[in-house]
């Protein structure tokens, strides 16, 4: 199965072109719950919930998902699931016949070359591995969109295959602070200097590949492609990182819940120390940030404070909010950290009156801190009705709709170790 999350988000209303359908194959209807998923034939590691949200409002136009003869999802992983968002009892199918899972992986990678997500080198290096003693190079190298040459550099040697799974290992551990070099080779089992030159080597293939996947922005006016204001979407805070920070640098991000932090740095390989006060997902520590940083918090190179999902009246200079945020960034600051980035929007409050929280942030001037890059945040057709509401006032004849939001980045340029 194919489809997830991209390097960058898919634009609103983009939706996946239909697959060529096989010869004499018809297109017909199978109940949602009968389609099996087998999280082991699913060559990506997460989904991607905004891409769901999309494919879930235009649902009528999403072409048909692929299943084997036993039902087994191939190719459309988003689309079923959107199905299942909006409550459909059927879905859109083509059946191919597969042979065993491995011609199952290989028709879904063929698949994968006709719609805009494809997969990311790592994913088709995995896939390789798997299908090399099954499929022709050839074959191989035509469904994953590589060289032959290329198949051979990732399947020639099992002992390569082995270090570069251990390799990868290292990397997604060490990418959690606080984890150290010394406590990952005791978890793996091996001696801290494999861990560094896992590190080095993971480091070194990530920054030869990033030009394949990763395209910056290069304007500071940022489309978010959402209709509400809310935390930034996975591809505009790796531009942030891309920006802002180095391969390996430490990002601290204290209102993680959306998880899109925890995403971004693992693609831009970061280190990441990401809390919240619920800790659901298994990447988020589970921190409340009013009773101070956390213990194990050591100096980041980054914060990024998003109050986006914040209630309006959070943001007013008076609020406890503001209060506190000021109370956390005096913290980092004391830890001489480099950079503090922070995601607000404006706001009326309720005597009519226009609020900007970027105002409120000058007493960060007193501390050395200039500002290194403002971005403007877009907004489609803002329709909640909490924005809606600071649009009407009985004071205010006119007022203009806030549909963008502010991504300041403050820097300590005595604190930037070169």
């Amino acid at each position: 199965m194919t489809e997830s999350q991209g390097v960058q988000e898919v634009p609103a209303l983009a939706l996946p072109p239909s697959p060529p359908l096989m010869k004499g194959n018809e297109v017909r209807e199978l109940p949602v719950n009968a389609v099996i998923i087998k999280p082991s034939l699913y060559s990506r590691q997460t989904s991607d919930e905004k891409l769901i949200e999309r494919y879930t409002d235009n649902i009528d136009d999403l072409p048909p998902i692929t299943v084997n003869q036993h039902q087994v999802l191939v190719d459309g992983y988003h689309r079923l699931a959107a199905y299942k968002l909006a409550g459909r009892a059927v879905i859109p199918v083509t059946f191919i016949i597969t042979d065993d899972d491995n011609d199952l992986l290989l028709q879904a990678a063929q698949l994968n070359s006709y719609h805009g997500l494809q997969l990311t080198p790592d994913e088709k290096r995995h896939l390789a591995r798997i299908l090399s003693a099954s499929t022709e190079k050839a074959l191989l190298a035509k469904s994953l969109g590589v060289s032959i040459r290329t198949i051979e550099r990732w399947t020639s040697d099992e002992r390569q295959i082995i270090e570069d799974e251990r390799n990868k290992s290292i990397m997604e551990l060490y990418l959690q602070c606080p984890t150290t070099q010394q406590e990952i080779a005791f978890k793996l089992g091996v001696d801290q200097s494999t861990v560094s030159r896992g590190i080095m080597t993971m480091q070194e293939r990530h920054l030869s590949e990033l030009h394949t996947w990763f395209t910056p922005l290069n304007s500071t006016l940022w489309d978010s492609g959402l209709t509400d204001i809310e935390p930034l979407p996975q591809a505009l805070v790796e531009n942030l990182l891309y920006y802002h920070t180095q391969p390996l640098n430490l990002v601290f991000d204290p209102f993680a819940a959306s998880t899109n932090t925890m995403k971004a740095c693992i693609r831009m390989q970061r280190r990441y120390y990401c809390c919240d006060d619920t800790g659901y997902d298994p990447g988020i520590k589970q921190w409340d940030i009013s009773y101070g940083l956390p213990l194990d918090l050591t100096i980041p190179d980054l914060a990024y404070i998003d109050l986006t999902g914040r209630e309006p009246f959070e943001l007013f200079p008076s609020s406890g909010l503001v209060k506190h945020i000021k109370s956390i960034s005096e913290e980092l600051i004391q830890r001489k950290i480099p950079r503090i980035a922070l995601h607000v929007y404006p706001c009326y409050l309720n005597s009519g009156y226009w609020e900007d929280p970027i105002m409120n942030l000058g007493w960060l001037t007193e501390e050395d801190y200039s500002i290194e890059r403002r971005y403007v945040i877009q907004y489609q057709d803002i329709g909640t009705q909490e924005l809606q509401d600071q649009m009407v006032h009985s004071d205010i004849d006119k007022v203009c709709r806030i549909d963008y939001s502010d991504l300041m980045v403050w820097i300590n340029r005595k604190f930037v170790v070169v």
